[in-house]
């Protein structure tokens, strides 16, 4: 490790990384070098060896940039992050996740952002990357009305926001926060991006901040994917009750109607053909919606776009309510403020 501090540390939480973490790093390797120098921390699994092999690897072919293994036993993202995070030195803290892809200057990106705007979290959109048909219609879902809501990082566009993917801080505004919230397994991004705009900070979304990431390539994954999203959404709501936003609120809503027509399809069968209504519009308005963006994705892609929001808007309606419902999670373990 240099005796001079870099500017800038990356920090990348790596689970299960294996078949990816090669192809981040080599992208950020290839991408434009801050003024002042940089650092990766990659925080896994004590005995994930493979992912820390590839990890040295990549830090064979650019020494320029150093690599650095960080252990993470609780093996969770927001432990991984903080453990990242302790051991960091940069003034400027960048995240990045194992599937995702920068573009060649986003590192460079994110510091203009956070110079320009003075802003206490810097970020940019969520672009999906599909391997599979499925992966490429759970990318078009993430930019589709149906699947983005009013998101701004999933719909595009620049300014304050409540959430970006990914994120930039300066490193002040993590220490004086305490990191991220390690009991929150999943949603630590947007419940940081909470606390943020309550100390006064802002988030800024900039268009300018690219990258990818890359989406779930079955229909099961997708669903595992989304009923964490959903009990993670739902202890954030416990430790923040009035950050519920109608985007979020809508499928768990609409999850709830449809148990309850069951049941009400079970007591009272006179009733079905009413309560069959309410499931008829619903797929007559997924449909429309891959009919609607035909010229955007090939028809081998589109055909799956009603089944993608399916299992996005009751896997994360149903998750909502197992995690609204299991308790509350434990207290926040705070980040250490310095290496």
């Amino acid at each position: 490790m240099s005796a001079v501090a870099p500017a800038v540390s990356v920090i990348i939480p790596a689970r299960g990384a294996a078949a990816q973490i090669g192809l981040c790093l080599d992208a950020l390797l290839a991408g434009d070098r801050p003024p002042g120098g940089m650092e990766i921390l990659v925080a896994g699994l004590p005995g994930d060896a493979v992912t820390k092999a590839l990890a040295l690897a990549a830090a064979r072919r650019r020494a320029d940039c150093p690599i650095l293994w960080v252990d993470n036993p609780a093996g969770s993202t927001p432990a991984g992050l903080n453990a990242a995070l302790s051991a960091a030195r940069g003034d400027v803290i960048v995240r990045m996740d194992a599937h995702a892809r920068p573009a060649p200057g986003y590192v460079t990106a994110c510091l203009a952002a956070l110079e320009a705007t003075g802003a206490s979290c810097v970020g940019g959109g969520l672009r999906g990357r599909g391997e599979t048909a499925w992966g490429r219609a759970v990318a078009l879902a993430w930019t589709h009305p149906l699947g983005a809501g009013d998101a701004a990082f999933r719909r595009g566009g620049a300014g304050p926001v409540d959430t970006v993917y990914l994120g930039a801080w300066p490193r002040a505004v993590l220490s004086r926060l305490g990191g991220f919230d390690e009991a929150l397994t999943r949603n630590q991004d947007y419940e940081l991006a909470l606390r943020i705009r309550a100390a006064g900070g802002t988030v800024w979304l900039d268009p300018a901040i690219q990258s990818s990431t890359l989406t779930r390539g079955t229909a099961a994954g997708l669903i595992r994917q989304y009923w964490g999203y959903g009990q993670g959404r739902a202890a954030t709501c416990r430790k923040h009750p009035r950050s519920l936003r109608a985007r979020q609120l809508l499928p768990a809503l609409w999850t709830a109607a449809l148990a309850l027509g069951l049941l009400l399809a079970i007591v009272r069968p006179d009733l079905r053909a009413w309560l069959l209504l309410p499931p008829a519009a619903y797929l007559l308005i997924l449909a429309g919606a891959a009919v609607g963006w035909a010229r955007r994705a090939p028809l081998r892609d589109l055909w799956l776009l009603p089944g993608v929001l399916i299992c996005m808007h009751l896997s994360w309606g149903l998750g909502f309510w197992r995690g609204l419902l299991r308790g509350r999670p434990g207290p926040a373990s705070p980040a250490a403020a310095g290496p």
